[in-house]
């Protein structure tokens, strides 16, 4: 009973990153959206400015408070952002001016010779690609939320923090992207998505040497007859239970199968974001895996460490004293 219960308590943790995660994912456009579809509707399909050297940039602080209480007049949780082929708020790709926000919404509209400053990340309209109104229907029409807009550049950012930054500066920029009202609800999202995945790493090696402990006294209370018998029936046991957390939960927690009973996806069993061994399942849960082994396979040199660092000396100066 204490190890079924300790499976569970991983399970709810890992299932919980599980789920964190799939929502995160679910906020992130794809990469065709935020460097072709969506610039390609600021340019009004024009091929004079290569669509990847454009990017949204903010204008500076000592205007950005104002822009964005303008926008926030107009769509409630919006900010100014403008696209921009070299990187310089003060010189847009496109020609931006507030009263295209009434006249046309917050979506970009082809052809328009104005376009709304004024970007979302919880905006649910919806925006039409530029083959919606191409001539014959050439190209494949697409519609996105204008909250892709938004996400896009957050999205962006969130990249460029993780790859210029080292890990304390990087954590460092991330609180502050938090407490800003452009991306906060973004970047909430994705520490919440890592939090949970790196606190399950901890839970299931803390579970899996609380488990190896336990079945030790199990196994010697079951009075085997031989220390073979002994040490085979605890091996048996300890490859069970981390097989069970550290793969079968895994799989249960991610993976995805269409058609189960109401009870199950209510449960959130197998209601993953992966139906298959797919590159994204191996970046994502195959970190998981690797993180997991390799703190696992260090925990037990942590632990002796600890005690003969800080534990022994600790207990010498507790009872030298009474030794004295």
């Amino acid at each position: 009973m204490i190890t079924f219960f300790l499976i569970v308590g991983c399970f709810i943790v890992i299932l919980q990153a599980s789920i964190n995660k799939t929502r995160f994912s679910s906020k992130i456009p794809s990469s065709s959206l935020c460097q072709t579809t969506i610039p390609q509707l600021y340019l009004n399909n024009s091929n004079t400015i290569a669509l990847d050297s454009i990017n949204l940039v903010r204008p500076d602080s000592s205007n950005a408070a104002s822009l964005d209480a303008q926008c926030n007049s107009l769509f409630p949780s919006s900010f100014y952002a403008v696209y921009s082929s070299t990187s310089d708020f003060y010189n847009p790709s496109a020609k931006y001016d507030f009263s295209a926000c009434t006249t046309n919404g917050i979506c970009p509209i082809l052809h328009s010779k104005t376009f709304c400053p004024c970007v979302s990340t919880s905006s649910s309209t919806s925006c039409n690609s530029a083959s919606c109104s191409a001539v014959n229907g050439a190209g494949s029409c697409i519609n996105f939320p204008a909250a892709d807009i938004g996400s896009c550049y957050c999205y962006n950012q969130l990249s460029t923090i993780l790859t210029s930054y080292a890990p304390a500066e990087a954590f460092q920029q991330l609180r502050i992207q938090q407490s800003s009202a452009t991306c906060s609800e973004f970047f909430n999202n994705f520490s919440l998505s890592s939090g949970f995945t790196y606190m399950s790493i901890g839970i299931v090696v803390i579970v899996g040497a609380l488990m190896r402990m336990y079945l030790k006294v199990l196994t010697k209370n079951e009075c085997h007859t031989s220390l073979d018998l002994e040490n085979g029936a605890l091996m048996i046991k300890i490859f069970v239970s981390n097989y069970i957390t550290m793969a079968v939960i895994v799989l249960v927690a991610y993976g995805n199968i269409p058609g189960l009973p109401d009870a199950l996806s209510y449960l959130y069993i197998f209601t993953g974001p992966y139906s298959d061994f797919s590159p994204d399942w191996y970046g994502n849960v195959g970190f998981y895996l690797m993180t997991t082994f390799i703190v696992s396979s260090y925990s037990p040199l942590a632990l002796a460490l600890l005690k003969y660092f800080v534990l022994y000396p600790l207990a010498r100066c507790y009872q030298y004293p009474k030794i004295r």
